[in-house]
């Protein structure tokens, strides 16, 4: 999956993360919210939610949904404690929304100032030219993860830091930090190659992707996803040139931001300024996240794992960014990625091909999120 950052995921050039200003009244007082704490499972600020007062939850189509955390349960979830008891009663509904609305309590998220609404944007998985072998056309190597590589858990001395990886080489006795993406760029036989691939900027957008497809010169088409990261933090090249005026937000999409790459001489200085790179695995399937599963168009999304938990349905009530029109159903956060960050904060996979593409670049929706937390669980976790 996608990675630190981790599906990896989130667009670079996306502002993200700034929370809109429409909670229940206007002074912003989560006194007045019947905020709860489930610190156990979320650090965020929720507020318990009856069904009939989330707007769309009736008009969703709950066999398909129904279908995709059935998939989550059978790979993954039934391993996880927070969802044990649920899956195994998945497998005797018969009624998609019934189960649901049984098994789960709607969460509605809040900012630290009340406010419920926040940054919405989207991912896709996209599809490059390669070649087994390298030549003058294809010369940008798609990297395995590295030997030297070494990753350290830090939880059994700092519990409090059970989701973090250590990540860097053993230079002596020492562990020092791993090659910036800077430096891997001057380094030949870094590690085993999967492909080289045609376009560094396409080749650095499937970093910030964290997974997709590679058509090869035979055209056969392989499949690639997150294996490990080089420990850097995500650094936003978007929010740079948006900051020295280079461009403007309105610049700031997919399509902008690879026009401006192109165009530009110092286009190599431009992508080293995100010192974060991902190493990949070739896969057998598409698109996955962080949980190693297959990811659903408009069906899976990318969250701040310090608020929603991975394997988490997740009512989201955004727009869609081409049409403006609605987009409130039930999602799964199945992934994570380095540039979502904050309590009211998603990115939606959109899927795969060119019509995918045209909507996740340009999505920055304001929006709002309804975390269901399994009944039960919650109460014993926390």
């Amino acid at each position: 999956m996608k990675l630190y950052w981790l599906t990896l995921p989130a667009f670079i050039w996306l502002l993200g993360g700034c929370a809109g200003k429409t909670a229940l009244d206007d002074t912003y007082d989560l006194a007045k919210l019947d905020i709860v704490k489930l610190e156990s499972v979320s650090q965020a600020n929720l507020k318990a939610y009856e069904w009939r007062m989330i707007d769309g939850w009736n008009n969703d189509n709950f066999a398909e949904s129904f279908q995709v955390f059935k998939t989550s349960c059978e790979k993954t979830l039934y391993n996880d404690p927070l969802f044990i008891q649920t899956c195994k009663d998945l497998k005797t509904a018969t009624d998609p929304k019934r189960f649901f609305e049984t098994h789960f309590t709607p969460y509605k998220l809040y900012n630290d100032d009340g406010s419920d609404t926040g940054t919405i944007t989207g991912y896709y998985e996209p599809l490059l030219e390669g070649s087994r072998t390298k030549t003058s056309r294809f010369r940008y190597p798609v990297y395995k993860r590295p030997t030297d590589l070494v990753q350290v858990r830090l939880e059994g001395m700092y519990p409090e830091l059970a989701d973090y990886r250590l990540r860097g080489r053993i230079q002596g006795n020492k562990i020092v930090p791993y090659y910036t993406r800077e430096e891997i760029g001057r380094i030949n036989n870094l590690a085993e190659i999967i492909c080289y691939v045609d376009d560094d900027i396409d080749l650095f957008f499937l970093h910030v992707q964290g997974s997709g497809r590679i058509k090869l010169r035979s055209g056969e088409i392989i499949n690639v996803g997150y294996e490990d990261q080089n420990g850097y933090k995500y650094r936003s090249l978007g929010k740079k040139l948006i900051a020295e005026g280079v461009i403007t937000s309105g610049q700031g999409s997919l399509q902008g931001m690879k026009k401006f790459l192109t165009d530009n001489p110092k286009k190599q200085e431009y992508l080293d300024y995100n010192p974060s790179f991902i190493f990949f695995r070739e896969t057998t399937v598409k698109a996955t996240g962080s949980l190693g599963i297959e990811l659903t168009p408009q069906r899976s999304i990318a969250v701040d794992t310090r608020y929603i938990p991975l394997g988490c349905p997740v009512f989201i009530a955004t727009k869609n960014p081409a049409t403006k029109d609605a987009i409130q159903r039930l999602v799964f956060a199945q992934d994570r990625g380095g540039a979502i960050k904050g309590t009211i904060r998603a990115d939606y996979f959109w899927g795969f091909g060119k019509e995918a593409e045209d909507f996740a670049g340009i999505m920055k929706e304001q929006g709002s999120l309804w975390v269901l937390l399994p009944k039960g669980s919650v109460e014993m976790a926390d």
